[in-house]
């Protein structure tokens, strides 16, 4: 008898007891678009969605993407994590991935017409998924910027002007692909926050390009009225950029 309820207080205790939570196990990941193209010689931006299966709600993490060649060998690693918190099913996670032009390069010298970036996912159970880039000449490959430089006329990212001196910069963006090139001229200052900066826009640069090819744009006359340094960039809204943009500087004396 005794034996019988200790028995039944057991079963008791475990049916009031909460279930233990199941961490989210990642079931499969694959990336949208499957492929795109990529320009010979051009570091390219490309925008996409891992799309990560899970079974469970949880944190989902990848350490860093891989750059292979479809045999497999290594071309360069994306040292950059993403982690998201998930529900159960089908979680979208955007990346913008740099392809620097030397490994696009690599795997072109490696007798192929394409490369592979890859990303594992994990929470506790890994899946990875890949998209393949095909390797295009510019005109074909897809619209994005590889290179942004700013300089003054006199080819120097500082300068220094007086009051009311005609200021401009100048800005040479190298791309490849066919699209909408929609940008913001942009300064802060005088003596902006080195940390937090605002930023004031001055000019809109909206423009079809046709490429691959480089282009040069002029900025409006920047602010000179007032004695102090600013800062001033071109910051590109579209297509998506996947480095920051360069900053110049320049300082404006009294007399």
């Amino acid at each position: 008898m005794q034996c019988a309820m200790q028995r039944l207080s057991a079963a008791v205790l475990l049916a009031v007891l909460p279930a233990a939570s199941v961490p989210a196990a990642v079931t499969s990941v694959t990336a949208s678009p499957a492929a795109e193209r990529v320009a010979v010689a051009r570091t390219a931006a490309v925008a996409l969605r891992w799309n990560v299966a899970t079974n469970a709600a949880g944190t989902v993490t990848s350490a860093a993407g891989e750059f292979r060649t479809p045999g497999g060998a290594l071309l360069g690693t994306v040292n950059q994590p993403l982690s998201q918190s998930v529900a159960a099913g089908v979680t979208a996670i955007p990346e913008t991935v740099r392809v620097p032009a030397d490994v696009i390069e690599r795997a072109r010298r490696e007798g192929g017409d394409r490369l592979l970036y890859r990303r594992s996912f994990t929470d506790g159970v890994a899946a990875s998924g890949e998209i393949v880039l095909h390797i295009a000449t510019g005109g074909a490959a897809a619209f994005g910027i590889g290179r942004v430089a700013l300089a003054f006329d006199t080819g120097e990212v500082v300068r220094i002007a007086v009051r009311g001196e005609k200021l401009q910069m100048h800005a040479e963006l190298s791309y490849s692909g066919t699209g909408r090139l929609r940008a913001l001229w942009e300064v802060a200052g005088p003596n902006p926050a080195t940390e937090r900066p605002v930023w004031r826009p001055i000019g809109e640069v909206l423009q079809t390009l046709t490429g691959p090819d480089a282009v040069k744009f002029a900025s409006p006359a920047l602010p000179t009225e007032t004695a102090g340094v600013y800062l001033v960039r071109l910051r590109i809204a579209e297509p998506e950029l996947a480095f920051e943009p360069p900053v110049a500087r320049y300082a404006v004396r009294q007399e």
